[in-house]
């Protein structure tokens, strides 16, 4: 601790010293913090103006971030956040020592001077939304509008009406917005809420922009209603819904992907307050609002309302949190500009099959289906993205489960059908998801599965994906559209090249590994000893090939990796033409 201030009076005592140079003025005394940081205030001269600044020091300093806040009265600028702090240029190059505090007053100074000439934020760099005062942080909406669907808003500028809202697990999601007069403008999002899932109405209001001038998004209600004259028409619409504990009003405008640039999408935010119900318990309780006792009995909601309902003046508005879970929105830094797939059928969710699964996911697949009978065992816990509470449950019904907290905007189909099928029952299932499907995986590891798919009139290409029992060689196959040209043909195929040596340090012996999988009761743990490491990033490998490979003709398509250095690596792909049957390589 003693080390620690003396390392931020060193810092105070060089910003002092450079106090004429940088144009700093009053800078304060340090003062300790609860928390270990110490804060000082100083005003610094920009353009000719005095702007006061309130500082925060790390307790790791001179590592760690240096926090600079500017008071509301000078503006909201962009890189600010809604309590005014700022977010100058990235210090990584900068001292690691007492001057690191006078380069970080240096940079403050150069960011207003920008912010104030306009200039921080430049034609053509992507958009940034502006800071909301958040209220309530215990509440979340998820809403998903994609870029491509902001049209639909074009004529509702200045417009509201009413909205579903549906509870998910870590917030809720607007299911149908509707006009004033009742026409549906938007249907029920990607986001699907689990079954019995608790359902509210509120209400949306949809206007040009969230602030009147700067950057800041409106935080009381005087300025929100100069951007929205009827909005205390819609509060006590929203208020008087009779859902709750809470009234929703969520506030919709459009944004766009850089500055200056044209509208490519909708934001909306939410405002969360006391509903009418909640006034009226209150009220029957005997509670005052604004020091008058109320008697909610008495009393009609809009006599309630003038009571309880949101005030006229400088009041906070009391902004929720919001996260946009579209596609367009999670998967920008993931998502390949072109997917080969769309809806991929996964059989087996297993060890490589839920890597699998997770992987597609991550990369933004917007609909997958999974087929498995197994329930999940302890001994599986050591290759799968499942947890010990997943235990004694179905795979696909609780990978399901997991993809969908993991990737909000995914629609997963859990199958529990037997394959090949034993009843029926299990044909028609299997069916009907190959008819949704546009991809059949095979990650089952089951040979005879294999085999069946591979004399199956086939409509869609199949691929199959497997491993060894030491999970050092990784195998995967794609099917053409010629003869010969089968996934278990192929697989085959595959076999007899590595036979001959024609796939680069592989030989039999290590294809066909220590141990032989046998899959049975008491079999396939012992033997199947490949590590969840190898496991997890052959799985990636192979989307990375399945990608590519799917987007490619009528060509049977191959792949062999071997596992060395502690890494993947791509011992031979090759294709097999679709003009005539497979031969070797």
């Amino acid at each position: 601790m003693g080390a620690m201030l003396e390392a931020h009076r060193a810092a105070h005592f060089e910003l002092i010293a450079h106090a004429t140079s940088l144009e700093v003025r009053d800078v304060s005394a340090l003062e300790p913090q609860d928390d270990g940081r110490s804060s000082l205030t100083l005003a610094i001269c920009v353009d000719g103006e005095t702007i006061p600044l309130h500082i925060l020091l790390p307790v790791a300093f001179p590592f760690g971030e240096i926090e600079i806040f500017v008071e509301a009265e000078w503006g909201r600028f962009a890189h600010e956040d809604a309590a005014g702090k700022i977010c100058p240029w990235p210090d990584a190059l900068s001292s690691r020592g007492p001057r690191r505090l006078v380069e970080a007053v240096e940079a403050a100074a150069e960011w207003l001077h920008e912010a104030r000439a306009g200039t921080l934020a430049l034609p053509g760099e992507r958009y940034e939304l502006p800071a909301f005062p958040l209220r309530r942080r215990d509440w979340c909406l998820l809403f998903d509008e994609e870029a491509a669907e902001h049209a639909r808003w074009a004529g509702q500028l200045g417009a509201s009406g009413r909205v579903i809202l549906g509870k998910h697990a870590r917030g809720w999601a607007p299911e149908e917005f509707r006009t004033q007069d009742g026409q549906v403008i938007a249907h029920r999002s990607s986001l699907r809420p689990p079954v019995g899932s608790t359902r509210i109405t509120g209400r949306w209001m949809f206007i040009g922009a969230y602030v009147e001038a700067g950057y800041g998004a409106a935080s009381t209600w005087v300025e929100l209603r100069t951007l929205f004259p009827s909005l205390d028409e819609i509060l006590k619409k929203a208020w008087q819904e009779d859902d709750g504990d809470s009234a929703v009003v969520l506030v919709g405008t459009p944004i766009n992907g850089t500055w200056g640039g044209p509208p490519r999408g909708v934001h909306w935010q939410p405002i969360v307050f006391g509903s009418y119900a909640a006034a009226r318990a209150a009220a029957k309780a005997g509670c005052r609002r604004n020091g008058k006792p109320v008697k909610g009995r008495q009393m009609t909601p809009s006599a309630l309302w003038k009571v309880v309902g949101p005030l006229a003046g400088k009041e906070p508005v009391p902004w929720a949190r919001s996260e946009d879970v579209s596609r367009d929105r999670l998967y920008v830094r993931t998502t390949p500009s072109h997917r080969a797939f769309e809806s991929p059928l996964l059989i087996g969710c297993g060890a490589i099959g839920s890597a699998l699964a997770d992987t597609f996911a991550r990369g933004g697949i917007p609909r997958m289906l999974l087929l498995d009978k197994d329930t999940l065992d302890y001994g599986n816990l050591c290759r799968h993205v499942l947890r010990g509470d997943s235990v004694g449950e179905s795979k696909a019904r609780m990978l399901r489960d997991h993809l969908e907290l993991a990737c909000p905007s995914i629609h997963v189909d859990p199958i529990g059908a037997v394959l090949p099928p034993r009843t029926t029952s299990d044909a028609t299932s299997f069916a009907e998801a190959s008819k949704a499907a546009d991809l059949i995986i095979d990650a089952s590891g089951d040979d005879e599965v294999l085999e069946w798919l591979g004399i199956l009139e086939r409509e869609l290409p199949v691929a199959s994906v497997w491993t060894n029992s030491d999970a050092s060689i990784g195998v995967g196959v794609l099917s053409g559209a010629g003869d010969g040209l089968s996934v278990n043909q192929l697989r085959v195929h595959v076999r007899d090249a590595i036979d001959r040596g024609a796939v680069a340090g592989v030989s039999s012996e290590a294809y066909r590994g220590p141990d032989l999988i046998v899959p049975g009761t008491g079999c396939w743990h012992p033997t199947f000893r490949g590590s969840w490491a190898r496991i997890v990033s052959l799985a990636a490998a192979l989307s990375e090939w399945l990608t590519g490979a799917a987007r490619g003709g009528r060509d049977g398509r191959c792949v062999v990796f071997r596992f060395r250095d502690g890494t993947w690596h791509r011992a031979r792909s090759w294709s097999v033409p679709a003009t005539r049957k497979a031969v070797g390589p």
